[in-house]
């Protein structure tokens, strides 16, 4: 009986060993996924700003565009009527 004790008497420390190993391997991954999750958050909300602003500058190009037409039909009326300045 004493000879199975010593041979398998390395068991018990292993196995907590393991244990410890593994439940801080696990921590070591949860947080390197948290870590990656805020990375991949952050980012995003830039990207949505950056969107935000190309379409805030699209508004501006279209109501520029808006406004340059208006003014050409209005100088090309004017033009037609012979008015030089108003």
């Amino acid at each position: 009986m004493s000879s199975f004790k010593s041979k398998w008497s390395f068991v018990i420390p292993l196995s907590f060993w393991l244990q410890s190993y593994f439940q801080n391997l696990t921590k070591e991954v949860m947080k390197q996924e948290m870590e990656i999750a805020t990375r991949l958050v952050a980012r995003k909300e830039e990207y949505e700003r950056m969107l935000e602003n190309v379409r805030m500058l699209e508004d501006v190009k279209e109501k520029l565009e808006k406004d340059e037409t208006s003014e050409m039909a209005e100088a090309s009326f004017w033009d037609h009527w012979g008015v030089t300045s108003i």
